[in-house]
This record gives structure tokens, C-alpha cells and sequence, in this order.
């Protein structure tokens, strides 16, 4: 069993960030995004070869591209739960395997399952953090980065891991901004009518 592969989002951003490996330091990926005509974004490996891009669209899917394949929405590839309530999201590799991200929609850690390991995530997200540690005299501002926890099974299909993961966590921050916006919006137009 391997050490776990653990990789840092610099900056906590999934459409523009370069990915390290948190040992030794090395770039793995890099994700940019172009807005021009249209917003697309792209993932490379250390190389420069792009292993994925997506299209961003408003009110439909993603029209992604995995390497050399032909393009595709989004939502045939990540395939949300039918089951009301439940914001898990599947996907599979090239050997039929299944996957399943949960925790993709809300506050909460999104986590990778698969089909084998039901019961214990084999890659997990931490939202960088930033905090004042008090049990030290004087308190000190503490910051830890964002990062990508890759188990041993996750690691066979690191790139599928990170590029499923980077789209979810796109897509899961706009709907929190959107809701904060349409919160702030309410707040203010109730302040208004008094």
C-alpha cells in the first residue's frame, strides 16, 4: 500500500491554479481558463499536454473533452444521483470501474468512493483555511492550503480524480456564489421596503 498522493490547489481556485505535489514540491498540473468567445478551461500535465478541457455553459451542461476523446456534455460523463436529496455524482474509468464524489453539493467535504471501497473514501478535498491558532502565546495567523488527498486506489486514476474533481468544484462554488448573491439581493431589496 502506497503513501497517500496528497496535491496543493496554489491558489484555492479550480479554474486557475497549479497543482503540486505537496513532498517534493513539483508541479503536476496546471488549469487556466480563457474567456474569450467562449469560457473555456483547460488542464495540463507538467508537460504542457492538455488532458482535459471544458466549455462552460449557463443553463446547460459542460461540454467537456477527456484527452483525445470526442467532446461531450459534462453529464454524461458525471452523472448526478436520481435519488432526491442525495448530492453524490458517478463516474467511470476505462475499465468499467465506478466511481462516486459525495458531498458535492453544500458546505460540506467532497469525497471519492468507489465501488469496491463503499466505506471508505479514496481521495477526499480540504478547503484551504485560514485562522488564528490561540493555543500559541502570542496567537498566530495560521493558513493552510487547499488540498487534494489521493489513497492508493485514487492514485491508479489520478488524472480522472483530479479533472472530475476540478469540474465538480467549479460548478458546486458558482452555485454558492449564485445563492449568496440571490441572498444578498433579498437582503437588501427587504431593507428597501421598509
Amino acid at each position: 500500500m502506497s503513501e497517500p498522493l496528497i496535491l496543493v490547489l496554489q491558489p484555492d481556485n479550480p479554474s486557475n491554479t497549479k497543482i503540486t505535489d505537496k513532498d517534493t514540491g513539483e508541479l503536476v498540473y496546471t488549469v487556466h481558463t480563457e474567456h474569450e468567445k467562449e469560457t473555456i478551461t483547460y488542464v495540463k500535465d507538467a508537460e504542457g499536454k492538455i488532458l482535459a478541457q471544458w466549455e462552460w455553459h449557463d443553463t446547460r451542461s459542460d461540454i467537456v473533452t477527456l484527452g483525445n476523446a470526442k467532446p461531450m456534455p459534462s453529464s454524461v460523463w458525471l452523472r448526478k444521483s436520481l435519488i432526491p436529496f442525495n448530492s453524490s455524482v458517478s463516474f467511470k474509468d476505462d475499465k468499467a470501474r465506478s466511481f462516486k464524489w459525495k458531498g458535492v453539493e453544500g458546505g460540506g467535504q467532497m469525497e471519492l468512493y468507489s465501488s469496491e471501497e463503499k466505506n471508505h473514501p479514496i481521495a477526499a478535498f480540504s478547503k484551504s483555511l485560514r485562522y488564528t491558532d490561540r493555543k500559541v502565546n502570542p496567537p498566530a495567523q495560521v493558513f493552510r492550503d487547499a488540498t487534494l488527498t489521493l489513497g492508493t486506489r485514487a492514485q491508479e486514476i489520478t488524472n480522472l480524480v483530479v479533472i472530475s474533481f476540478l469540474m465538480l468544484e467549479k460548478t458546486r462554488r458558482m452555485k454558492e456564489t449564485s445563492q449568496g448573491s440571490v441572498a444578498s439581493a433579498l437582503a437588501v431589496q427587504m431593507v428597501d421596503t421598509r
